[in-house]
């Protein structure tokens, strides 16, 4: 997956994060501080177990992070 152009590091910016459900719907909401919008990645794939995540700067989508199975009831996210 790839990050969506549109954020220069330097100055920090605030990002949602928004866990979703299986039926599509918003699960949490986080709000994070990131000085780029791969800090803000990162932060947000600490969190990948078992839903997918939408990472948002204001309307601009960066990235969406599903949860790759590693094997029977375990998960790991990856992007």
């Amino acid at each position: 997956m790839s990050i969506q152009p549109g954020y220069d590091e330097g100055s920090s910016s605030k990002y949602r994060a928004y866990e979703i459900g299986d039926d599509g719907h918003c699960l949490a909401v986080l709000e994070l501080t990131a000085t780029s919008d791969k800090d803000a990645v990162h932060q947000t794939f600490r969190m990948v177990i078992g839903h997918v995540w939408e990472l948002w700067d204001r309307e601009r989508l960066v990235i969406t992070l599903r949860p790759h199975l590693k094997g029977p009831g375990q998960s790991q996210g990856s992007f």
